[in-house]
């Protein structure tokens, strides 16, 4: 397991490597583009190269995860949408398999209420276009997020999860990140010890291992569907509930990121030291 933040790329891709050392994050989680704009992330060789040398060499920061774009919606039935999201996420994907991140983290979007049925074939659209580049590199995968549930997300239970997964393998490499907040959001209570045990039974039935997890507090209630996430120790979860949770096997080598307001300015480095001890805990 490694444990780190999602870190600021502004000023150039490689300044993410710097930033994630600052705060002792073994691992990075990154934007190669605005995350609220339509621009295509294009990055020449030179910045690439400067990246890859940057990460190769560090002593602190050991892997990193690319975040799509929040603009992504691969459940919108108006076809223009559809199209731009699914053009937006296959040059992220290039983008990270030229970097050989492990993989590009994805929220699917909205259905709008419609349900998972009335969006399955263009999902699967989607997964057949990513998983011809993803050879590109030979690690990089599609991880998949749970979500909070609000506004017809895709992916907020884990029976949906289990089927887009199903989906998303027979046409690509796929995996999960799991939200902490979100899952509580949604209504899977942490912090009970026995809806803890279901949960984690749930997820292992359809899965040996999650690949990477957000680790986050709620400002949410449980069941409230909001996507809030909170400083560890400070929301509705706890770290104790949170220790508990990430202690089960299906995560003993999960990538770890931060995803919390810290002092308004993202994950602080006593954030991460944080998060260390709360997993050392776990284990």
């Amino acid at each position: 397991m490694l444990i780190g933040a999602h870190v600021s790329a502004s000023g150039g891709l490689y300044n993410a490597v710097s930033n994630g050392e600052e705060i002792g994050a073994q691992c990075i989680q990154i934007f190669v583009g605005s995350p609220r704009t339509w621009k295509t992330p294009t990055l020449g060789e030179k910045v690439l190269s400067r990246y890859r040398e940057a990460l190769a060499n560090s002593e602190v920061v050991q892997d990193a995860v690319v975040h799509a774009s929040y603009l992504i919606n691969l459940g919108s039935s108006d076809p223009d949408l559809f199209e731009r999201s699914k053009d937006l996420l296959i040059s992220t994907v290039d983008v990270a398999c030229a970097i050989e991140a492990y993989g590009v983290v994805l929220h699917l979007g909205s259905h709008k209420g419609h349900g998972l049925d009335a969006v399955e074939a263009q999902l699967a659209d989607v997964f057949e276009e990513v998983g011809e580049r993803l050879p590109r590199s030979s690690r990089t995968k599609l991880l998949l997020e749970n979500t909070a549930g609000a506004g017809g997300t895709i992916g907020g239970s884990l029976e949906e999860v289990e089927r887009i997964l199903q989906l998303g393998a027979k046409r690509a490499r796929v995996g999960l990140c799991i939200d902490t907040q979100h899952i509580f959001a949604y209504g899977y209570d942490l912090r009970n010890p026995e809806d803890r045990g279901r949960t984690i039974d749930k997820l292992s039935r359809f899965l040996d291992a999650v690949d990477c997890v957000h680790l986050n507090d709620s400002k949410s209630k449980c069941g409230g569907l909001h996507d809030r996430h909170e400083n560890l120790g400070e929301g509705e979860i706890g770290e104790d509930a949170l220790a508990a949770f990430l202690g089960a096997s299906i995560f003993a080598n999960s990538l770890v990121f931060l995803e919390v307001p810290g002092d308004g300015s993202g994950p602080r480095s006593s954030d991460v030291e944080a998060a260390k001890r709360l997993l050392t805990a776990s284990g």
